[in-house]
């Protein structure tokens, strides 16, 4: 669901912030919604296909989840549609108080679940699900108007399909390249356990995810701020000045955090948790590298769907998620022990993140430039701060 859920609607969400107005956001929003409505029916369908062929392969409780399968994929799909759809508007103060509640709702309703039903582990996968219906329940709640909603006619449906079309770079570069980040954090589990036993594949998943959990946090709340500012307002003078003092705060208050708890954890982890934690103190020195080079790329990558530059954004995705593959690969052939093919993988993938978000900071201005360009069909510069009538979050509050 995880994984699936933020490529389920072939990433036409991403197209929102290419947008020049909100006639034009609530067309694509309208387009993401029923393209991850399509495609989670699609998945339920091969499940449906398949499900006899996997009967025998998984247990009762296994078979129930995996029939949760399909609408856990819409529910995650359609939090990325919601979640654009407040970084378009910029409603950050709705953005911010949905992310709080989703978890606080998520383990309340876990916590009441697992009192009333104490042996029944669906409760778990049920308020996870549910917690996604509060996410976006509350988000569309507070943003969209009736214009917006009629954009969901069946009668528009042509015209859905015409934008469609015209996004086809979204699904054809961003959808790929999406596939390629998610890649970096869960391929490598999945490898180091085939050529180095599941044990390895435990620390792994572990050390990532403590260096991952502030690029989550902080990173992509600073990419949304950077992204809605972006998307409405074009002019240079405004964009550059911002970039270089998201980029400056999120070295300080993320990236070297994250190399310090890195650099401390060999030492740490054995001392706090017990010796048989040195080894998942080393994985998170490691991919320390990775979680620094992702939290400084985080809040800049969705410029290139602004600026409408998918190919650049499938470049510099792909590449670290290509070097990833080939260092298990080769570590393994060559019988390297699991932590130097660990920290191979990790310096080959943050030097070239490194090396992409220096690439899209040199191309940024000209991308800028060539927007500044180009005026729109309808007339709007896309220079120009770009911001349309919404129930804004001090109207909402």
């Amino acid at each position: 669901m995880n994984i699936g859920g933020p490529i389920i609607g072939l990433k036409f969400e991403s197209a929102m912030f290419a947008a020049e107005s909100k006639h034009d956001a609530s067309i694509v929003l309208a387009l993401s919604a029923l393209t991850t409505v399509v495609m989670s029916s699609i998945a339920g369908v091969l499940l449906w296909a398949f499900m006899p062929h996997l009967v025998g392969m998984l247990s009762p409780a296994a078979r129930w989840m995996l029939w949760c399968l399909p609408f856990g994929l819409f529910l995650a799909g359609l939090w990325s549609v919601s979640s654009a759809w407040a970084i378009k508007g910029e409603a950050t103060l709705t953005l911010g108080a949905a992310r709080f509640v989703q978890p606080v709702a998520m383990t309340a309703l876990q916590l009441v679940g697992g009192f009333v039903l104490a042996t029944d582990a669906a409760v778990l996968v049920g308020a996870h699900l549910l917690s996604h219906v509060v996410y976006s329940s509350f988000i569309f709640s507070r943003t969209l108007t009736r214009e917006d909603l009629s954009q969901f006619s069946p009668a528009r449906w042509l015209l859905l399909l015409k934008h469609a079309y015209s996004h086809r770079g979204f699904p054809l570069f961003v959808l790929p390249a999406q596939i390629s980040y998610l890649s970096v954090s869960n391929l490598p589990p999945l490898l180091l356990s085939l050529l180095y036993g599941p044990e390895i594949a435990g620390h792994c998943g572990v050390a990532y995810r403590l260096v991952a959990a502030p690029v989550s946090i902080a990173s992509l709340a600073f990419g949304a701020i950077f992204t809605g500012v972006v998307s409405r307002n074009r002019d240079h003078e405004a964009v550059i000045p911002f970039a270089r003092k998201v980029f400056l705060t999120n070295l300080l208050l993320v990236s070297l955090p994250i190399l310090l708890f890195g650099a401390l954890a060999p030492t740490l982890a054995p001392r706090i948790l017990g010796s048989h934690w040195a080894i998942t103190g080393q994985f998170v020195a490691a991919f320390a590298l990775i979680g620094a080079a992702q939290s400084l790329s985080a809040p800049f990558v969705e410029t290139t769907s602004i600026f409408r530059s998918q190919g650049l954004r499938l470049g510099i995705e792909f590449v670290p998620a290509a070097l990833v593959v080939t260092s298990i690969l080769l570590g393994g052939a060559l019988e390297w022990h699991p932590i130097n093919t660990v920290w191979l993988l990790t310096i080959s993938s943050a030097v070239a993140s490194t090396v992409g978000l220096a690439l899209l900071s040199h191309r940024l201005p000209a991308m800028i430039r060539r927007a500044a360009q180009v005026p729109s069909a309808d007339g709007v510069n896309p220079a120009e701060p770009c911001r349309y009538a919404e129930r804004s979050d001090e109207s909402a509050d």
